[in-house]
């Protein structure tokens, strides 16, 4: 009944919050990701509804699935790049092994602008981040003036930083920025 309302109306709120539900239910995190995604790009930005969408959206993790290249976006906040692994890592990460690629402000919050996910496995990973993949409506990159990008390998999975994770990450770069390259060359 829920893919029926969908098809009727793919923009339904509720048959929306239902079939992410039902997809978290059935450990199909992705889908999941993809309809609280659609159903908060749908909501007022000051709404109480937004904010515990995006809630759930950090809680699973990271708003996006991975890209193999860079994905051409057409809003002018978006930067595109590449994500590789450095020579000299203290571990070698195992294949399956998540991989959070991720924009935060420069100066400010450290709160993500933009937020996708891989697999080390999929290394090295071209990134394309931007307004789509806000974590909230009211903290974008579009806003931001200069942003710090950054990639980590969670052996855990999860969107927290841990002792043991790899990192790397950019300068200071502007929105809009192309070909940027992130060496993924340490641990926390």
């Amino acid at each position: 009944q829920i893919q029926r309302a969908l098809s009727l109306d793919p923009d339904h709120p509720k048959a929306l919050a239902l079939s992410a539900s039902a997809a978290m239910e059935r450990g199909d995190t992705q889908e999941a990701l993809r309809q609280w995604q659609h159903l908060h790009r749908l909501l007022p930005p000051d709404s109480q509804t937004a904010a515990r969408v995006a809630s759930t959206i950090a809680q699973i993790g990271a708003p996006a699935a991975p890209v193999k290249a860079p994905v051409q976006s057409g809003g002018p906040e978006a930067i595109t790049g590449r994500v590789t692994l450095g020579d000299k890592l203290p571990r070698t990460p195992a294949a399956d092994e998540t991989v959070f690629i991720y924009a935060r402000a420069a100066e400010g919050p450290r709160i993500p602008l933009a937020v996708m996910k891989g697999r080390a496995g999929d290394l090295p990973l071209g990134f394309t981040l931007d307004d789509a993949l806000a974590m909230r409506a009211d903290h974008r990159l579009s806003g931001a003036g200069q942003v710090i990008v950054e990639a980590r390998i969670s052996q855990s999975g999860r969107a927290q930083p841990m002792q043991g994770d790899l990192i790397g990450s950019s300068g200071p770069v502007r929105p809009g920025a192309r070909d940027v390259v992130i060496v993924i060359d340490s641990a926390h």
